[in-house]
């Protein structure tokens, strides 16, 4: 998985909440202990604001972002994309001739992502992805891919770069398009649906 960016303020926000949480279990811990004048052996430590802040952080980021309390009153607006998706495309490259069915996946911590499409001509990975919550039009993700063809795919089918911009749709579908620079110079429209939650 590779970081992402959002126009949201919330990490920011929990991050400062999460500092100052971890000072004051830090100082909660501090006065037990010395209330109870508990003797610790020289190689033990009473855990610091770092310890407290690295757990806070780590299981906000793998697990408490995607309480559905958090998203209510408003901490959290950073979309959970995780699962399995179904994608229909058309392409230019065959002149919109039909549509072609291919399955991405999704895994996503609150600050990494990965979206990972497999078609029967080829598979793409992102390497880079933000998410704008913010838009006036809705909630957008964009990323950009790297494509790789078959080995039996025809020879005009090569290793390229290319950025998706797709639309949510409420949380089980994303509809935008797609396009491809250089010598290639393809593009098209590509439509999600969810079909397995991720965890």
């Amino acid at each position: 998985m590779h970081p992402f960016c959002i126009d949201s303020p919330e990490r920011r926000d929990v991050t400062l909440f999460l500092a100052l949480l971890s000072v004051i279990l830090t100082m909660s811990i501090d006065r037990v202990v010395n209330h109870l004048t508990v003797s610790f052996p020289w190689w033990f430590d009473k855990p610091s604001v770092m310890v407290f802040f690295g757990i806070l952080y780590e299981l906000f980021n793998k697990y408490l972002w995607r309480w559905d309390l958090l998203r209510k009153i408003g901490v959290v607006k950073t979309p959970d994309l995780n699962g399995s998706w179904d994608a229909e495309i058309k392409s230019s490259f065959d002149g919109y001739a039909g549509s072609h069915t291919g399955s991405v996946i999704i895994r996503q911590t609150w600050t990494r992502i990965s979206i990972n499409m497999m078609t029967a001509r080829s598979n793409s990975h992102s390497f880079a992805a933000a998410l704008m919550v913010n838009q006036l039009g809705g909630d957008m993700l964009c990323y950009e891919y790297q494509n790789n063809p078959d080995p039996i795919v025809e020879p005009s089918m090569h290793i390229h770069i290319g950025t998706a911009i797709l639309g949510l749709i409420g949380p089980d579908c994303m509809q935008g398009y797609y396009y491809s620079g250089r010598d290639r110079e393809t593009h098209g429209s590509l439509s999600l649906r969810k079909i397995i939650e991720g965890r």
